[in-house]
């Protein structure tokens, strides 16, 4: 009996060391669950930082495009009164040029008249 007690006692000794090595097998394992979830939570958070970043750049880039569009409004306007300042030069310069023909012809009759009346 006494051997039975000594033999139980070695199997609860070695179950014991047995137990406490996976124990420590376990706190290793959580340390580095532990170190897995602080990693883990950090990207979690860069992350919603750069969703926060994209939300911020999208709203820079709706703000840019209206300016754009603004600044093409402007464009189209500056393009419709140009053109309108140029067709009115050019009506000016058509309305010169009649003018100026009928000075050339004016001019040339008086030359002509001139010329009879030296010649007379």
């Amino acid at each position: 009996m006494a051997n039975e007690m000594r033999e139980i006692k070695e199997l609860l000794s070695a179950i014991v060391n047995k137990i406490d090595v996976v124990d420590a097998k376990v706190d290793g394992l959580t340390s580095r669950t532990d170190a897995i979830e602080k990693n883990l939570n950090e990207f979690k958070n860069e992350m919603y930082e750069f969703r926060d970043e994209m939300y911020e750049f999208k709203d820079e880039m709706y703000e840019f495009r209206d300016e754009m569009y603004e600044f093409k409004d402007e464009m189209y306007e500056f393009r419709k009164e140009t053109n309108e300042r140029f067709d009115h030069l050019d009506r000016q310069i058509l309305l010169l040029d009649d003018e100026l023909e009928g000075m050339n012809k004016d001019i040339k009759n008086n030359k002509h008249d001139i010329q009879k009346l030296k010649n007379a």
